[in-house]
């Protein structure tokens, strides 16, 4: 979902510019936006479905902590300035 996002808002402003070019005017552009805002709109509607919440538990499970063995962590290699 958020690659097809990043491509339309890499290829929204490239192709508004052509259209602008071959019409000579914005309006097509905001129809176009508006017909794919409809589309959106009817898709959330009709493929999303039903949204409920999810019940809670009514009892909690506790597990016990794990025993791990702790190390010291690194200087960052990113941070060193290389002179």
């Amino acid at each position: 979902m958020n690659c097809v996002s990043n491509v339309a808002g890499i290829a929204a402003p490239i192709v508004a510019g052509y259209v602008a070019d071959a019409t000579g005017s914005f309006a097509l552009n905001f129809v176009i936006a508006g017909v794919i805002l409809v589309l959106g709109i009817l898709s959330y509607l009709f493929l999303l479905g039903r949204i409920e919440q999810i019940p809670t538990p009514d009892t909690v499970v506790e597990t016990p902590p794990v025993e791990m063995e702790t190390r010291r962590a690194s200087y960052p290699r990113s941070l060193i300035l290389l002179q």
